[in-house]
């Protein structure tokens, strides 16, 4: 039967989602094994804030594992599971990945992998939850410039909107009764250009039907880009002209936070999209 394995990732402000690893868990077949860190000053430096629960939790977790060879009542692989699923804190699990290794196998190549000596965090930069989050700051102050606190609602996150074939969730969309503007967000800073590549495509679907019931919506890409990354911020600015839509830069989301606005509350568009 298979192994499975989990990161355990200590992520101090949610909302940034920047994070580093802390431990992993190995489980499987009845079985539970863990290790952590040895030394917890960088972990402590990372987010500059007390990490009493973490340590707290990593306790925890190591006594279950210790003290009995199978599951305890409090820690088996359905709790793992929905830890993994469900925790959005400044504690994190990833989703658990099976392997052919045995245990002690297993857990000597994700310790290896996983919790170096002098670990690094996960992300070198900033993740697309930040670059969206950059994106809505900028749109509803803008929104509440031009069309007073009201206005500020009509930018919602993570909305639904019914394409020819599907429904898809949007980081960003602008309007309550009729949508304006509809923007979803790409971090390259941190990833390698095969894995942004499929990112791309990815939202190129997602646009591309969404265009089929939304001709008149204005599409944007909001794109933190990386050294590195020429391919897929080509491939990116080709999948959106196709979409007759804008690639919105870092340096570029206050204008275009701007036209957004404008248009919402009955301005118009500038030429600089």
């Amino acid at each position: 039967m298979a192994t499975y394995y989990t990161v355990i990732q200590y992520v101090p402000d949610p909302i940034a989602d920047e994070r580093i690893n802390t431990g992993v868990i190995v489980f499987g077949e009845g079985r539970i094994k863990s290790r952590f860190v040895d030394k917890w000053d960088r972990i402590s430096r990372f987010g500059d804030r007390d990490i009493t629960e973490l340590r707290a939790f990593a306790k925890q977790i190591e006594e279950a594992s210790r003290h009995a060879l199978t599951y305890g009542d409090s820690l088996d692989e359905r709790a793992i599971r929905e830890m993994a699923t469900h925790w959005t804190g400044s504690i994190q699990l990833t989703k658990p990945r099976g392997s052919l290794l045995t245990h002690d196998e297993l857990m000597e190549d994700v310790g290896r992998r996983y919790l170096p000596s002098n670990p690094p965090p996960v992300a070198r930069g900033h993740n697309r939850i930040y670059a969206r989050n950059l994106a809505v700051e900028a749109v509803r102050k803008e929104l509440v410039r031009h069309g007073g606190p009201k206005a500020y609602y009509q930018c919602q996150i993570d909305h639904e909107i019914k394409g020819r074939l599907q429904k898809h969730i949007i980081d960003l969309t602008v309007g309550i009764r009729v949508l304006r503007t509809a923007a979803y967000a790409l971090s390259f800073e941190s990833e390698a250009d095969v894995r942004l590549e499929k990112d791309v495509q990815a939202m190129g679907f997602k646009f591309n039907d969404i265009r089929e019931t939304h001709p008149d919506l204005k599409l944007a890409a909001i794109v933190l880009p990386g050294d590195g990354t020429s391919g897929a911020l080509e491939l990116l600015t080709r999948v959106m002209d196709s979409v007759d839509g804008s690639v919105v830069t870092r340096e570029r989301i206050p204008q275009w936070a701007e036209d957004v606005a404008a248009d919402a509350t009955g301005g118009a568009f500038s030429a600089s999209l």
